[in-house]
């Protein structure tokens, strides 16, 4: 940030940016009646998150900011969304005065409708909350950036009170489904202290982050810091709106908590084969979007019965009904010498049946699970056996075919998708 004279509005929004981790979304919108190439980037980060019980009250980097991608223009940020007529005891539109915590991850932009222009942002922060904003697609000449954003709305509150909150270093993936009467949006988020990796791993009976270790009093009441966290997770979060003809004007509910989304168990992801006398599955899950639950998630939990010791750290890939995820176990096997120095923990990467998290009878939790080797590791999308193929690549010396995450291939035939014949303004 450029820092000299007097900043004027929107620039001195820039004030509230903290350290920029955000890889720029480059996309295309409607902004003043014309389409705009730009870029969104996170808040940033808020160096207090080095520690792990970090109480956020500052709103360094709450908020997501909008740039002209060719000119480096500021043109929108969160910030500007201010409620007209102006209400006693808020300040932004929908939900956006819980946008108080730190976005660090990549932005992700929807195009929900195919004409080239994002219409739709999400994006998780450090609060262990996750939003959507709804942009105004119809944007005149004569708009502000005061009412660019139609609607914020928290879809998902885990926010928990003293610095234990679940964090959402990662952008969310969004893939859409054709449910029980409608379609309905899946928006699949990871969280994981990115700060501190090793949160949770102990060394010689000692945490290995100083703050974590085990006060006296801590251990007299039977309950330490470590204990106050949750496990990290796979949250799924269904957005029946987002799918509907203007999301944007649909009444805000209470943000889905905790409690809102099913807990899928490790015994339910491979569904039981239907036997005589049955219609379903034993162990089918009761999740689907049209039931009380507003989403799903899986924890990944600890041999050791300590919490947040496997984190997500990596993309998300989501393809063809499948939801890969990759995980840093700190208490994973690693190398170590005998003065304690060397790698700790290794990665793992994880398939996911979607939309609800069960796979076929057959398709097992073992072949949908990868060691990937000592450290932090993950995977990517790569080329198949061929030119029309892709499958999932990981730093392994020898891609197995009988693991379902580097077994896997997908195809995409050649086809023509007609277009306009002329460029939209």
């Amino acid at each position: 940030m450029i820092r000299g004279g007097a900043v004027t509005t929107p620039y001195n929004n820039l004030d509230k940016m903290g350290q920029s981790w955000s890889k720029p979304t480059i996309a295309n919108v409607q902004w003043k009646g014309k389409r705009r190439l730009v870029m969104f980037v996170g808040g940033g980060y808020d160096a207090g998150y080095e520690r792990i019980n970090y109480d956020q009250t500052n709103g360094v980097g709450a908020g997501v900011y909008m740039f002209d991608a060719n000119t480096g223009e500021l043109l929108w940020s969160t910030y500007d969304a201010v409620k007209t007529p102006a209400v006693a005891g808020t300040t932004l539109i929908g939900d956006g005065d819980y946008l108080k915590y730190s976005v660090v991850s990549q932005i992700k932009g929807v195009d929900r409708d195919g004409d080239g222009d994002v219409d739709h942002l999400y994006f998780g922060d450090l609060g262990g909350q996750v939003f959507r904003v709804d942009l105004n697609s119809t944007h005149a000449a004569s708009g502000t950036a005061s009412n660019y954003a139609s609607q914020i709305t928290r879809i998902y509150n885990g926010h928990v009170d003293n610095g234990v909150s679940p964090r959402f270093y990662e952008m969310p993936a969004f893939t859409v489904y054709q449910g029980t009467g409608d379609l309905f949006a899946v928006i699949s988020i990871g969280s994981g202290n990115r700060s501190t990796p090793l949160l949770g791993k102990k060394v010689n009976s000692q945490y290995i982050s100083a703050l974590e270790t085990d006060t006296a009093s801590e251990v007299a009441s039977g309950k330490t810091l470590n204990s106050s966290f949750v496990n990290d997770a796979i949250y799924n979060i269904y957005d029946t709106v987002v799918t509907k003809k203007n999301p944007a004007s649909s009444t805000l509910g209470t943000s889905p908590i905790l409690s809102n989304l099913y807990a899928l168990s490790s015994t339910e992801r491979e569904l039981n084969a239907i036997v005589t006398g049955q219609t379903a599955p034993a162990n089918l899950a009761a999740n689907k979007e049209n039931s009380a639950y507003k989403g799903w998630y899986y924890a990944f939990s600890s041999s050791t019965g300590r919490k947040a010791v496997e984190k997500v750290q990596g993309d998300l890939i989501a393809i063809d009904n499948d939801l890969y995820v990759s995980t840093f176990d700190a208490e994973g096997v690693g190398t170590t010498e005998s003065c304690g120095a060397g790698i700790y923990g290794m990665s793992q990467a994880h398939r996911f049946c979607m939309p609800y998290g069960q796979c076929a009878n057959g398709d097992t939790v073992a072949s949908n699970t990868l060691v990937l080797g000592k450290g932090l590791l993950g995977i990517t999308m790569g080329p198949g056996s061929d030119p029309a193929s892709r499958r999932i690549i990981a730093s392994l010396g020898t891609l197995s075919s009988s693991n379902k995450i580097t077994g896997t291939t997908y195809r995409a035939s050649n086809q023509l998708i007609p277009q306009s014949w002329y460029e939209k303004n």
